[in-house]
């Protein structure tokens, strides 16, 4: 629509555009009769859309005992910006029953977060291929420490587009892995085994 606007530059205008979808997917999603997505799957959100009307009314419409496999991804970036906003909030989803995830960390800013301490259920990754190249980060510490200490069945390994991803996460204990060379692999797995290939994610 605006070409030639780079809307990420603009923190202000990115949060108020990722906001207005938030509330919009959500409103969408309550009103579908969509029978596919009880369960099982995840939304990627804004901490303030967490405790919008529309997630009150999404969250009414989940059943209580599938809670539990919905996971909510939230940007490290948006945690960070309003760290009291997110503890709260955090709070909320984990009382309704759903799990939360931080979405969004970088190789730089990996040492910086400790899942942990923000209480979250799952990490997720951003692979670079320079991260193979990386043996030893700043202070001496090094990447399967950094997984280790946020547990290592807790690491989601994304942005997985070529073999050397999986072979690095492999290598660092991690088996959990979100990407477009393991779509491929899916794809092809679904075909040999039915002939048939499932519908790529877009």
């Amino acid at each position: 629509m605006l070409p030639e606007i780079d809307i990420i530059a603009s923190r202000w205008l990115f949060q108020h555009l990722t906001d207005t979808l938030d509330r919009r997917v959500l409103s969408l999603m309550y009103k579908n009769d969509d029978r596919t997505l009880d369960s099982d799957f995840s939304l990627n959100l804004n901490v303030p859309t967490l405790m919008s009307p529309e997630f009150l009314k999404f969250d009414d419409n989940i059943k209580t005992g599938v809670r539990h496999t919905i996971v909510i991804e939230i940007q490290e970036m948006d945690i960070f910006n309003d760290l009291s906003a997110y503890l709260f909030a955090r709070d909320f989803v984990h009382e309704c029953g759903y799990r939360i995830c931080v979405d969004g960390v970088s190789r730089h800013s990996l040492r910086f977060v400790n899942r942990s301490r923000l209480k979250a259920d799952l990490l997720k990754v951003l692979w670079n291929p320079e991260m193979a190249e990386d043996t030893e980060l700043p202070g001496g510490i090094t990447y399967h420490e950094l997984f280790k200490r946020n547990g290592i069945n807790r690491i989601i390994l994304a942005r997985c587009d070529s073999p050397a991803a999986v072979e690095f996460g492999q290598a660092m204990g991690v088996n959990l892995f979100q990407g477009r060379y393991i779509e491929e692999l899916l794809l092809a797995d679904e075909k040999r085994r039915t002939g048939v290939p499932i519908a790529r994610r877009r």
